[in-house]
């Protein structure tokens, strides 16, 4: 299995074999879905649903008909959560913990399967390097039309030293389809871009990353 090396005007200067140890494994549904459901669920806000149970509602101390004798259900107090204004039985405390657990190999698995699938889809291409005269916005949005995804939703990912450099992210900010990050990426950004750009030396990281 092979993917094409391009440069930033489109043309093929080359391929990558891809090791077929890492990239032969089958589509993991639960394990993509795992990732994505553990990656939201940690980008909840946390403490900001909060409900008041009985003992914290104020008034309803009297007991408000006697025990036996009037014909109706006995009540111990109007603060109940049966009764209008009472407390609310079973509700958000504000102290919840949404964040999911997983472990290190399903979260390699799912993804593998994204890139996998998304290399079979050609939805990912690879370039030699990327680099500017100037790093203004204008030559990033041509580097685009020459590699055909103008206004389109595009993921861009750099080694994890390119990131750092904010020369090479610089240009890219004001377009708005067009997001960057780096070799840490996860299963959630890749699903959520139609179409992805990697450096040579940031596939090279996934691929390492993937083996560790």
């Amino acid at each position: 299995m092979e993917i094409a090396i391009i440069n930033q005007k489109k043309e093929s200067v080359g391929s990558l074999s891809l090791e077929s140890a890492i990239w032969q494994q089958n589509y993991s549904v639960e394990a993509v879905s795992l990732c994505t459901r553990a990656y939201l669920a940690s980008k909840r806000q946390k403490g900001v649903a909060k409900t008041k149970s009985k003992g914290e509602v104020s008034g309803g101390g009297r007991k408000p008909w006697k025990q036996k004798g009037t014909g109706r259900a006995r009540q111990g107090s109007t603060r109940n959560p049966q009764w209008r204004h009472g407390g609310i039985a079973h509700g958000p405390t504000g102290k919840e913990n949404y964040t999911l657990s997983v472990n290190r190999k399903v979260r390699q698995r799912a993804l593998q399967s994204v890139l996998k699938k998304k290399i079979e889809n050609k939805e990912i291409m690879l370039i030699d390097k990327i680099g500017f005269q100037a790093y203004k916005t204008k030559e990033a949005n041509n580097f685009l039309i020459q590699i055909g995804l103008q206004a389109k939703k595009t993921l861009i990912i750099f080694s994890f030293q390119e990131n750092q450099d904010g020369k090479l992210r610089r240009p890219f900010a004001n377009l708005e389809k067009v997001q960057t990050t780096d070799s840490k990426v996860n299963v959630y950004q890749l699903l959520n871009y139609p179409h992805v750009i990697f450096t040579q030396t940031a596939f090279n990281e996934i691929e390492r990353r993937l083996k560790s």
